[in-house]
């Protein structure tokens, strides 16, 4: 249903461990998305794939940087053809994902206006950067399984949004550890969040 003529939102999906972002929408996401005949929004999938050797050190430093650069450089350019909000860009991933797309909001304020951020631990910090969001009214819709081991950091994020006056969503899936989010509900809670 894209319009040239018309102006869209936009979700910059990134990947979880060992996945594309491509794979994430594919599983995860695609019927409903493809389904949707009302608050239609593109979907942006940047190329790579993170794995385990991503989740600290050198190697997340190394990611972030990756999909920082694809965000500085190449985003803009995709914006301009497809006529994307600049006002309404989120970002947004699951577990990995959800960890870079916490940082990159942090650590790019002036680009997006919301994140969807799930099963992450979400334990970057930019209280200078955090201040930034509270002024552009910028949103976070944050997910956690409820037996998730990673929910006490998520925790902790929350504590950052509360102390900076920042406006979030957060949603806890009572019967879901970190791999079971995306099979029972990854789908609906992308589109909700979008909305």
């Amino acid at each position: 249903g894209y319009e040239a003529g018309r102006s869209y939102p936009a979700l910059v999906l990134l990947p979880y461990t060992d996945s594309t972002a491509l794979h994430m929408f594919n599983w995860g996401m695609y019927d409903a998305y493809r389904d949707r005949s009302e608050n239609a929004f593109i979907v942006i999938m940047p190329p790579g794939q993170g794995s385990s050797a991503n989740w600290s050190g050198y190697g997340w430093e190394a990611i972030v940087n990756e999909y920082e650069s694809y965000i500085q450089q190449d985003l803009g350019a995709i914006a301009a053809k497809y006529n994307v909000s600049q006002s309404q860009m989120v970002l947004g991933g699951f577990s990995l994902g959800g960890d870079m797309t916490w940082a990159l909001s942090l650590r790019n304020p002036g680009i997006f206006s919301g994140a969807i951020v799930m099963g992450s631990m979400s334990t970057y910090r930019n209280e200078q950067n955090a201040q930034l969001l509270a002024q552009r009214d910028f949103r976070y819709f944050m997910v956690m399984g409820g037996y998730d081991g990673n929910r006490g950091s998520m925790y902790n994020a929350l504590d950052v949004l509360d102390a900076n006056a920042i406006d979030y969503h957060y949603e806890e899936v009572s019967n879901a550890g970190h791999g079971d989010l995306p099979e029972q509900k990854e789908h609906d809670l992308f589109l909700s969040a979008m909305d």
